[in-house]
């Protein structure tokens, strides 16, 4: 069936729309440039390359993930007519595709750097031990939570290592992995709430989801913006006690968020469409985040 659609089908679950989920690697980039207040090592052509590079492995992870997910996605009201699930693919081809990527992300990434080809070959790995049976952590309750939630803090870091060389931002990497696990728990409560409706989908389209509940997602949510919250204070008071000023607006957007999550079919579900769906909210977020920045770099210089 597959040849017949040609290589339309290999295209389209690389997933190339979600390019912009991987622009959170600037924030690697613009923190290390604040705190570490080096500007001449900014060249752009290194972050354009590294972020190429990393663009190529998230597509790659994409890959593994349409042909591991194929099954379950047959059974999901939308996921369905995703190429895997219609019996589209062939998986020789899939893992030609798969080669083919994550070469171009390591190629990308050793020219800029040995330090980000070893950040890249954990985010590729990470993305294995997702999907790839035996392990597949995607169907553990809380270890697929905290396993795709990964790679905000290596996205994080991957910014950072094109700019500095110097020691590695325990809390802030904490403090992204936290977010993460906070943005993809609140996910799964949107998923989990779309699927309640159909007697028996939720835990056959995802295992873990045998052992959640609205109220044990919701806990969670909690728990991990919490300790978001006190990780990346700390990190920032820290270096300033103007920062005091930050966290009540963090907190607002954490809220903010989690209502948005509440939704009935809510776009959090689908993080990359946020910037169409939820436009006032994104601009709110890129506010506070510059806000963030320019006291960072000011704090740094004096």
């Amino acid at each position: 069936m597959s040849d017949s659609h040609g290589c339309v089908p290999y295209v389209a679950i690389a997933r190339l729309s979600r390019w912009s989920i991987n622009l959170f690697m600037l924030t690697g980039v613009f923190f290390a440039l604040c705190i570490e207040h080096q500007p001449e090592a900014l060249i752009w052509w290194r972050v354009l390359l590294a972020f190429v590079g990393l663009c190529f492995a998230a597509f790659a992870n994409y890959c593994i993930n349409e042909w591991y997910d194929a099954p379950f996605d047959a059974l999901h009201p939308e996921k369905k007519n995703r190429p895997g699930a219609m019996g589209l693919l062939k998986g020789r081809w899939v893992v030609c595709e798969y080669v083919f990527l994550a070469g171009l992300a390591l190629l990308c990434e050793w020219f800029v750097g040995s330090r980000l080809v070893w950040v890249l070959l954990v985010f590729l790995v990470a993305g294995m031990c997702y999907n790839i049976p035996p392990i597949r952590l995607k169907d553990k309750p809380f270890f697929d939570v905290l396993s795709e939630s990964l790679n905000h803090p290596l996205r994080f870091l991957l910014g950072w290592s094109v700019v500095s060389s110097g020691s590695l931002p325990w809390l802030l990497l904490l403090a992204c992995w936290m977010l993460g696990s906070y943005l993809m728990t609140l996910k799964r409560f949107a998923e989990f709430r779309l699927l309640r409706a159909h007697q028996g989908v939720a835990e056959a389209y995802r295992r873990s989801f045998s052992a959640y509940s609205e109220r044990r997602l919701g806990m969670l949510c909690v728990a991990y913006a919490v300790i978001m919250l006190i990780t990346f204070s700390i990190a920032l008071v820290s270096i300033d006690s103007i920062f005091y000023a930050v966290i009540p607006l963090m907190l607002l957007l954490l809220v903010w968020y989690s209502w948005i999550g509440c939704q009935t079919d809510s776009p959090v579900q689908h993080p990359e469409t946020l910037y169409r769906k939820e436009p006032f909210f994104m601009m709110v977020v890129t506010v506070v985040l510059l806000a963030v920045l320019i006291l960072l770099y000011r704090s740094s210089v004096v």
